[in-house]
């Protein structure tokens, strides 16, 4: 993974203070690490599959979110 694709992921999970939240999701010390995994492109393997489940679980949870919402104002047309 890039750092690009990190950045990425990292704002689309966590927002604008992602390696804060990443840091203490991974329960690290701090976030050195993930900073150094932005300088070198050298995510764990173990950790780019915790984030691959995370941005499917906001998808899956969004995609019903907006299912709901379209069923609600469905309902309000009638």
């Amino acid at each position: 993974m890039d750092a690009d694709a990190l950045n990425k992921v990292g704002q689309t999970l966590f927002g604008d203070r992602w390696q804060t939240a990443l840091t203490r999701m991974l329960n690290l010390t701090d976030t050195k690490r993930v900073r150094q995994w932005l300088v070198d492109s050298n995510v764990p393997p173990h950790v780019v599959v915790i984030l691959i489940a995370l941005l499917r679980q906001r998808a899956t949870e969004a995609t019903a979110l907006a299912d709901k919402l379209e069923a609600e104002l469905k309902q309000t047309k009638k």
